[in-house]
């Protein structure tokens, strides 16, 4: 198996995810220490994937839009992971209406 490091990062350091309930998108605030793609998936309470897309970040504080106006009301999992398998974050969200 893959040996996966976990650590306490600052709160600064963690990816931010709002509003939070949302109705047609959410916005992420992602931290990077250069710049990267990064791959952005979004999952269902099933563990299903709903979406896949990558993504450009720059060095620095990164704030994204995702639309969701196409799934259904309910609870989800946004993951954001380094394509290079340095860094991964994951935030739920709520989908209303």
């Amino acid at each position: 198996s893959k040996v996966v490091t976990l650590g306490n990062e600052p709160a600064g350091s963690a990816m931010q995810v709002y509003p939070n309930p949302a109705i047609a998108t959410i916005n992420y605030t992602l931290p990077s220490a250069d710049a990267q793609q990064v791959l952005v998936q979004v999952f269902n309470m099933a563990g299903v994937m709903m979406s896949a897309t990558q993504q450009n970040l720059a060095a620095g504080n990164n704030v994204e839009t995702l639309a969701i106006s196409n799934f259904k009301a309910g609870n989800y999992i946004l993951k954001v992971s380094s394509l290079n398998g340095s860094s991964q974050y994951v935030q739920p969200f709520v989908k209303v209406m």
